[in-house]
């Protein structure tokens, strides 16, 4: 008996953990100057020069 609730806690297990994740995603979404305010600092500009 135990052998058949196995896959049911398996699957309650793995949408309790879908759905903690969408939720808390949903809950930190960013707008778009929060966006490119961070890839702006992380952003680094490389100046190269030779001989010539």
């Amino acid at each position: 008996m135990k052998d058949q609730n196995k896959p049911l806690w398996h699957l309650f297990i793995v949408t309790f953990t879908v759905l903690s994740f969408c939720l808390t995603n949903s809950a930190t979404a960013q707008t778009v100057p929060e966006i490119a305010e961070k890839a702006l600092a992380a952003t680094v500009y490389l100046e190269m020069q030779d001989s010539n």
